[in-house]
């Protein structure tokens, strides 16, 4: 499973490659601080697909938790994003001058 939360503007996109036996049942499920935000069940998936999922549905700044469960319900994988809606990057920063003063030899 990869993730890509910058590319893609408004969404996030779950990239999934599998080899699981059962191919009929596989579940994507995301939490952020406890609360389930998405949650899918994928039925007669390909070894190979993608998800979007709207930013929209991770409110604030924070991880976001990622599991992808097989057909028996164990976790397989799992990938952390962190979301940064504050889209603004802050800093300060000052100017400061030392003392250079050489030393004579």
């Amino acid at each position: 499973m990869a993730t890509d939360n910058i590319s893609h503007g408004d969404e996030v996109k779950i990239f999934i490659t599998h080899n699981f036996t059962d191919k009929k049942n596989i579940t994507v499920i995301a939490h952020q601080r406890g609360t389930v935000r998405y949650a899918a069940d994928i039925t007669d998936a390909k070894s190979s697909f993608f998800i979007r999922i709207p930013k929209a549905k991770f409110p604030g700044d924070g991880v976001v938790h990622f599991t992808l469960f097989d057909e028996k319900g164990i976790p397989r994988c799992e990938r952390l994003l962190y979301f940064n809606n504050d889209k603004a990057l802050r800093s300060k920063s000052r100017q400061t001058r030392r003392n250079t003063n050489r030393v004579k030899k």
